[in-house]
């Protein structure tokens, strides 16, 4: 039986996205969590998981450091993608330290 990644299960990677815990994420799909531990085991709905997860974080350094910066990650040079990490990480320093 395939498994089908259907609209709950949509939700529950949005909500665990979003820092909902997994009995508020089970009572608001109106599943058991044991439930959503065996969707969460399955390679599809890891993968599902990963592209949303990425496509989110992708969407807010963006907004935050600039497109050009964001594709330098998804360079196949690792120099360049180190790089690029190491500017967001310099950036992010910055704004911890100083607000």
């Amino acid at each position: 039986m395939a498994f089908v990644i259907g609209e709950k299960q949509k939700r529950a990677v949005k909500m665990l996205w979003n820092d909902y815990k997994v009995p508020e994420i089970a009572a608001e799909l109106g599943v058991h969590r044991a439930t959503l531990w065996r969707w969460w085991q399955h390679p599809e709905m890891q993968r599902y998981a990963e592209k949303y997860c990425t496509t989110q974080a992708r969407r807010i350094l963006s907004k935050s450091f600039g497109n050009r910066l964001c594709v330098r990650l998804d360079s196949t040079n690792p120099w360049e993608r180190n790089a690029a990490a190491g500017r967001i990480l310099d950036i992010m320093a910055e704004w911890l330290l100083h607000g």
